[in-house]
């Protein structure tokens, strides 16, 4: 989204601020938003945080749940990448071998913490067809990208699911046993995903 000749002003700002993560996609509010609660120093190019106990104490209290400040869509030290690709953290893990999602790091995943973390003050990158739950994000929202097929239709082959059974049984049951269900099927599923 940006003349590349920006990314060297921004690895200069990173390194001289000794940040260890700069996330450089899902520029939207919803994702910046939860920054705005704790103190900022800035370059012309980054916003940069210190991601300390207090301060994820702080965020999680306003937001009223834990939020993602690792993601693999980022450039990290070379010595913040590697402690996180030799953790073994989640034991148990969130998402299949194959995919990067355990890369990315909660907000309850104190062992990473403190960092320093930076975002970009304007956006590099925009995603193709996911709005990631904002509407008019994505590059075929804006019109800049052809859509050749709908994100329903991707996801349908992706996860192969031509009916939403999950949708079904959730009118059918009460919420309590609703809750009991997804607790004891998403343990069921990181243990599969730990083991095999």
């Amino acid at each position: 989204m940006v003349d590349v000749t920006i990314y060297d002003n921004i690895l200069k700002d990173m390194c001289e601020n000794k940040v260890d993560h700069f996330i450089y996609s899902w520029w939207q509010k919803s994702v910046l938003n939860k920054y705005e609660y704790i103190n900022k120093e800035e370059t012309n190019n980054i916003n940069i945080y210190n991601i300390s106990d207090r301060n994820i104490r702080i965020i999680e209290k306003r937001i009223e749940t834990y939020f993602m400040p690792i993601s693999s869509v980022s450039i990290s030290t070379n010595m913040f990448f590697k402690k996180i690709v030799t953790s073994n953290h989640p034991k148990l893990k969130r998402w299949p071998r194959e995919t990067p999602f355990d890369f990315e790091k909660r907000s309850s995943d104190l062992e990473f913490f403190p960092i320093v973390l930076s975002f970009p003050k304007f956006e590099l990158f925009a995603n193709i067809d996911d709005n990631h739950g904002t509407v008019g994000y994505s590059l075929i929202d804006r019109g800049l990208y052809e859509n050749r097929m709908t994100r329903d239709e991707i996801k349908s082959i992706e996860f192969r699911k031509s009916f939403n059974y999950y949708r079904l049984i959730k009118t059918i049951l009460p919420n309590v046993i609703w809750k009991l269900l997804v607790y004891i099927s998403d343990y069921i599923r990181r243990l599969v995903y730990t083991y095999r």
